[in-house]
Parts: structure tokens; sequence; C-alpha cells
């Protein structure tokens, strides 16, 4: 049986490599250095790819709402920029939703104690 290559296994596609050259000087004996970064990046690590598993994952989508896109520029694999997207538009539209409710919940509190109470100082 063969299994498709997706989301459950970010190491099948691609990723972006950052790569950083420049030159360092050692002030003491003033000899030039040649410096070569690479970014190591380990899709199956909780500490690069937050969504290797689904408790941080949940966690950085999170983080989704205060802008916090963290490791999604990582990956050269374009349904992972249309699931953010989605997920970002969707997760605010719920917040919201979840906002107006509680807001009209405590309205509506608020409105049958104001009823309570202008009924009780009308009896005295």
């Amino acid at each position: 049986m063969e299994y498709q290559k997706g989301f459950e296994y970010p190491g099948y596609f691609s990723q972006c490599y950052t790569v950083y050259t420049g030159s360092a000087a050692d002030t003491t004996s003033n000899k030039k250095f040649s410096i070569t970064l690479q970014t190591d990046f380990d899709p199956t690590s909780k500490d690069d790819n937050p969504f290797a598993s689904f408790p941080t994952a949940i966690e950085t989508t999170y983080f989704w709402i205060g802008g916090n896109l963290s490791q999604r520029d990582e990956f050269d694999f374009w349904p992972i920029d249309l699931i953010t997207l989605i997920a970002s538009i969707f997760l605010v539209i719920i917040l919201q939703n979840m906002l107006i409710a509680f807001m009209g919940g405590v309205y509506a509190i608020a409105q049958t104690k104001s009823r309570q109470t202008l009924l009780r100082h009308r009896r005295l």
C-alpha cells in the first residue's frame, strides 16, 4: 500500500533554505575569514517545526492571531500558504463571533437585572 505524501510527512516536500555569506576579520591578527552559514531545519523536530506535533500546532495556530507566522516560510509548498490563509481568516471570524456572543449574553443579563431593579424600586 502506497501512502500519500503530504502534511503527515513534512520531510517529503521541499523547504526553503537560507544561506548567509560574508566576511569577518580577526582584530588581533588582521586576518579575514570567509563565512557561509546555512539554515539547518529539521521538519520532524518540535523546536524547528511547530507543526510537528498536534499540541504545538494548535498553539502555533493561536499565535497566528498576533501575526506570528513562525516557520511558514521554511516550506516551499503552496498548500501550506493556502491553509495558513484560510485558517487565519476563519480563526478571526470564529473569535469575533465568540466575542459577539459573549457580549450579547452579558447585555441580556444586564437587561434582566436592570428590569428586576426597576420593578423592585417601583414597589417601594
